[in-house]
């Protein structure tokens, strides 16, 4: 700063060029455009101009509008906001996103989150305004004196701590349930610092300007990678194969292959393969063996019922054909005396030997096997297993 020359300092009367000059120091170092140095424990506060503080000084420093050309450095007090223009009517504490530019000036509209086109909020109304008029939009720090009737959802009652997300059914609003179901966007916009009383509400504004990543999600339905790489979601189903096929051999580990429906369990081959079982298949008798029951005369059995069946004789038999049987099936037969007496079996098959005549034994059991090659019956009679 300039040296001013005073009459006290010099001890005599000033010229005329040192008044000129001290005019002239005077206007160059006025404060309207020059710096104020403010010393240690200094309240500065000026209407314009720039303000500068030593920089070890403690100075408080009031100042209406402060710009920072390049950057600023130091703790933050207070809110972050935007300023913005509103495109309709607002309410203090409403949420808000952006919708267009007026000018360099964002626009904000109601933010709802049953929408991607409304989300994400990025921040809450400050004041009540009109559609076209200025608005300021706290993005982040406290938003205080809210009316929960003003930005609250129908029917919620705020309570300290809660979380705030943006509502899905009530554009603008505020909840406290999280929304849920794939169609509603999730965003945790802040958390209620005062609850009461419901006129003055408190919260503190965070989480503006993002949606969660993860949305909710359809009861029956999981995330699955796209083809973008992107998640995505699909119903959770198990699509059974109707003809499964092994990629190795089957290990059943010591455990069953169980029919639930008590059907049949057949290995049949499909064409010219061969079922080959490397250890032995065990089933009950009455597994194997179908029992046709009690009866004499004339007997066709049905293969059908399968390739061995039990017949129990009160009379004479006649056992001349086969029904369903095809050219390289075997049957077997076998045959219960039920009381002492001659049985005669009758037969147009051909048999290995003569004889045709049954065991006389009570409960004695004989055993016919046949073979047919698609004209002939070629049958074997044992007797006597008794």
């Amino acid at each position: 700063m300039a040296t001013i020359t005073t009459r006290s300092g010099k001890g005599s009367a000033l010229t005329h060029n040192e008044l000129d000059t001290n005019f002239t120091n005077l206007n160059t170092d006025k404060i309207e455009t020059g710096n104020i140095l403010a010393g240690t424990g200094v309240a500065v506060s000026v209407a314009s101009g720039n303000v500068t503080v030593s920089a070890n000084s403690t100075a408080d420093v009031t100042y209406n509008n402060v710009t920072a050309t390049t950057e600023f450095i130091g703790a933050h007090n207070g809110v972050t906001q935007i300023d913005a223009i509103a495109s309709v009517n607002l309410t203090e504490g409403d949420a808000v996103y952006i919708d267009g530019l007026s000018g360099n000036t964002p626009t904000v509209a109601l933010a709802r989150s049953n929408s991607s086109s409304t989300m994400p909020a990025f921040g809450l109304a400050a004041s009540t305004v009109t559609a076209t008029n200025a608005v300021k939009v706290i993005v982040s720090g406290e938003l205080t004196g809210l009316d929960a009737a003003n930005f609250g959802e129908t029917g919620i009652t705020f309570a300290l701590g809660d979380t705030v997300f943006v509502s899905a059914s009530e554009a603008g609003k505020l909840t406290n349930v999280k929304p849920t179901g794939e169609a509603n966007l999730i965003q945790n916009i802040g958390k209620i610092e005062r609850a009461t009383p419901t006129t003055n509400i408190s919260i503190l504004v965070a989480g503006a300007g993002r949606t969660a990543a993860t949305p909710a999600l359809n009861d029956g339905n999981i995330f699955i990678g796209n083809a973008s790489n992107e998640s995505s979601t699909t119903p959770f189903a198990i699509s059974l194969d109707a003809t499964p096929q092994l990629g190795g051999d089957l290990d059943v580990n010591s455990n069953s292959i169980v029919s639930a429906s008590n059907g049949n369990i057949d290995i049949t081959p499909n064409g010219t393969g061969s079922t080959n079982l490397t250890s032995a298949v065990l089933k009950t008798f009455s597994e194997v063996v179908n029992d046709i029951g009690t009866s004499s005369g004339t007997i066709t059995p049905d293969i059908a019922n399968g390739s061995i069946q039990k017949i129990t004789l009160n009379g004479n038999m006649t056992f001349s054909s086969i029904t369903g049987i095809g050219a390289g099936d075997s049957f077997t037969l076998i045959v219960v005396q039920d009381a002492t007496g001659t049985r005669t079996l009758t037969s147009t098959m051909k048999f290995a030997g003569a004889a045709k005549t049954l065991s006389t034994d009570a409960n004695a059991i004989d055993v016919i096997s046949v073979f047919y090659d698609g004209t002939n019956y070629y049958a074997s009679l044992t007797l006597g297993y008794a």
